[in-house]
This record gives structure tokens, sequence and C-alpha cells, in this order.
């Protein structure tokens, strides 16, 4: 899968965003015949303002692919974090748009282990169970599948790396066990059809660390080998 990441210039120059939109599938139909289009769309910094900003910038995806990649599918609506009602604004538009899948960027590091709850009542497991509702009750989606296209924690004692507060990280072994549980999770629902974990390479939050130019590979890193070995 390839994700075509939105930024502000983009955002608000269409014929420009045509032009790119077009060049990035050209350059990449061979490789990936799936797109996920935007990015974190709920979070003003990477470049989107409202929900109908990122309607734009998809339809005009959807457009370039329409009239000349038709082999192609397009993910969205890619938002971050527990925060449903963007996926209800984007999900049941009255706009022209169509998720040949659905996206999201699941994450529940705040929250410590994917058991734990948020509102009382949503824990990773019924977080899945609502996001599945929607795409099963909306008429933009054209299938039932989902990719959790982000997730992580943030790793102790790593700043300025991590992508939190101290307070939200957490050790190596709770990073370990907690990813684990993801899976597990996810794969239990059989609503889930792809993770992928963000990312391989990255002091603060990946399963990689290279920083001062040496590979430094974590635990979570052997227990997500082993367990893709499991899987094979």
């Amino acid at each position: 899968m390839i994700n075509v990441v939105q930024d502000g210039f983009n955002s608000r120059e269409m014929d420009n965003l045509n032009q790119n939109i077009e060049l990035i599938f050209s350059k990449f139909k061979d490789i990936s015949s799936t797109f996920q289009i935007g990015t974190a769309i709920n979070r003003l910094k990477w470049g989107f303002s409202s929900a109908s900003g990122f309607i734009d910038f998809f339809k005009v995806a959807q457009k370039v692919r329409d009239e000349k990649f038709p082999h192609i599918k397009l993910l969205g609506p890619s938002v971050i974090d527990f925060e449903y009602y963007y996926n209800v604004k984007t999900m049941f538009t009255r706009k022209k748009i169509n998720y040949d899948k659905t996206s999201a960027l699941l994450y529940v590091d705040r929250r410590g282990s994917p058991k734990n709850r948020q509102y009382g009542i949503f824990d990773l497991k019924n977080k899945i169970d609502l996001l599945y509702a929607l795409v099963r009750l909306s008429p933009k989606t054209k299938s039932d599948e989902i990719y959790i296209t982000e997730v992580n924690w943030p790793i102790k004692n790593s700043a300025p790396y991590a992508p939190t507060s101290e307070k939200e990280c957490v050790s190596l072994d709770e990073y370990t066990k907690y990813m684990l549980e993801y899976f597990q999770i996810a794969k239990e629902s059989k609503k889930i059809s792809k993770v992928f974990w963000h990312q391989l390479i990255a002091p603060g939050y990946g399963l990689v660390d290279n920083r001062d130019g040496k590979l430094i590979k974590y635990p979570q890193y052997f227990a997500l080998k082993e367990l893709l070995e499991k899987i094979d």
C-alpha cells in the first residue's frame, strides 16, 4: 500500500494536486494497486482544516483514478485516534466519493494497554466494533475491508524522539506486550484485514533505533519477527 500524504499547498491548489496525483499513480501503479489518500485528516498540522477539505482532496484522486487508472483501489478516510465523528462526517457525506477500503490510524497508546478503556467502554475491541459498524452502514464504502495503517507506542527515555510526553511513554517490555495484544485483538475481531506498524526504524517509537548511525533492534522487533514467521 502507498500513502498519498497531503500538504497545505496541494490541499489548496487543486490544479496542482490533479497533476501530482496523476504523477504518483503513474510512477507507482506497477508497484502497488492500493493507495491510501490522505493521512491523519483530523489533525490541522497535517494540512486539512476540516473534513470537507479532505473530501475535496479525495475527490481529485478519485477523478484521476476513474479516468486513467481504473485498476487502482483507494483507501480513506484515514482518521487518526479515537475521533469517530470525523468518520461520520467523511463516510456519510453527500459528496460523490467512495472508498474501496476503509483506512484508520487506530492508536491506543495514550491508554497504555489496548485492553484499557477510553470513555468508560471503548477498549480496542470495542473501537474496532464501532468502526466496523460505521463501515457496514456507510453508503460510501465499497467493501467491509478495514486497514489499520498506523499504530505504535512511544518509548520511555527517548525524548525528543517520542511523539508524546514522557507520561504516556512505555518500557520496551510494555511495548512488546501491548503490540502483541494489539495484533491478537485485531485478529480475533475478524473485522480487520491488515495492520501496518508505524514504523520499522525510528528512535522513540519504532522497532529499531538508528541513533548515532547504529541499528539497535528492540525486543518488539524480534517479537514481531516471530509473529510473522508463525503466520507464514
